[in-house]
């Protein structure tokens, strides 16, 4: 087996157009340091920023409204067509030919202000960010909430992503719009108390005890599997992981949300078993696993083997 390190490429190929990509700014990152899974309760026992306590963020419900998601489909069908199809889950609404046009020299600017002027459109100018693509004369924009209540927001989900495109006469039509419910629609108490339950200068939580599986190869053939349980001397680390930037985010999850944050926990090397070599977590002589931890709960989800590595 030959695992390979992942690589970020960028091709184009035929006839196809260009694509140019404009990023807002991202958020802030927090600085990575490794904590060994025998010590991480302690590690940092006079770091914790104050704040409520974590029985106090355990239980952080979501206020969903759908009733929200379907006046905004009665306000974008009088602005736009007739035809407008829309499907509604409590997760996210899908509209489709949607046809509302606008006017702007920048896209994003007028796709924000288009939204805005929604009745009781949910859509705060000062709270968005865009990121925009382009292909030949259509668009794909995400705006992403990273402000609400009056702080820097952290939520994981955009808050909506569009598809427009440029008419003949020069005209901006919205073709379609998903909306992500959860986190359009977070209310101001929900905001303060994530806000307040994000802290991120604790300590990994101790992580000895954590349960993984996987596969074990042979060249790119499946021979087998394996069960492995961290011990002491294994290293939790918070940082870059899951394809997700250093940092909590807020997350939801079965109705809940989650206060995430992305880590990865390298296996010591006097840990590892006879046939490690075969299994799908080692990666250019470092094994482990990346995965989201609950910094609430301690509880850790999403486990991917090996690090920064993609294996057969």
């Amino acid at each position: 087996m030959r695992p390979l390190p992942v690589l970020l490429v960028t091709m184009s190929c035929g006839l196809a157009a260009p694509v140019e990509v404009l990023d807002t700014p991202a958020l802030g990152t927090v600085t990575s340091r490794d904590v060994d899974v025998a010590d991480a309760g302690a590690a940092d026992a006079g770091a914790v920023d104050a704040g409520p306590s974590p029985a106090d963020c355990d239980d952080l419900p979501q206020q969903l409204e759908p009733a929200r998601a379907t006046a905004l489909e009665t306000s974008l069908r009088a602005r736009g067509s007739p035809t407008l199809r829309a499907e509604h889950t409590d997760a996210l609404s899908l509209f489709q030919s949607v046809g509302a046009q606008f006017d702007a020299d920048d896209v994003a600017a007028g796709l924000v202000d288009l939204l805005v002027a929604l009745d009781d459109s949910p859509f705060v100018a000062d709270e968005l960010e865009t990121r925009v693509q382009y292909v030949f004369d259509a668009a794909s924009i995400e705006l992403t909430r990273t402000r609400a209540a009056g702080h820097p927001a952290r939520f994981w989900q955009p808050a909506a992503a569009a598809t427009v495109e440029r008419r003949g006469d020069g005209r901006w039509e919205l073709l379609a719009l998903t909306l992500y419910s959860t986190t359009l629609f977070a209310t101001s108490a929900e905001v303060e108390r994530l806000h307040a339950c994000t802290r991120e200068t604790t300590a990994p939580p101790p992580a000895v005890g954590w349960s993984f599986s996987g596969l074990t190869f042979e060249g790119c053939a499946v021979t087998g599997s394996y069960q492995y349980t961290s011990r002491p001397g294994d290293t939790l680390r918070w940082g870059r992981a899951r394809g997700r930037p250093d940092g909590v985010w807020w997350e939801p999850r079965n109705g809940r949300w989650r206060l995430l944050r992305p880590a990865t926990l390298t296996i010591a090397p006097e840990n590892w078993w006879p046939d490690i070599a075969a299994a799908d977590c080692i990666c250019d002589g470092v094994a482990g696993y990346e995965l989201l931890v609950d910094t609430v709960s301690g509880e850790y989800s999403d486990v991917t083997p090996a690090i920064n590595c993609v294996v057969c």
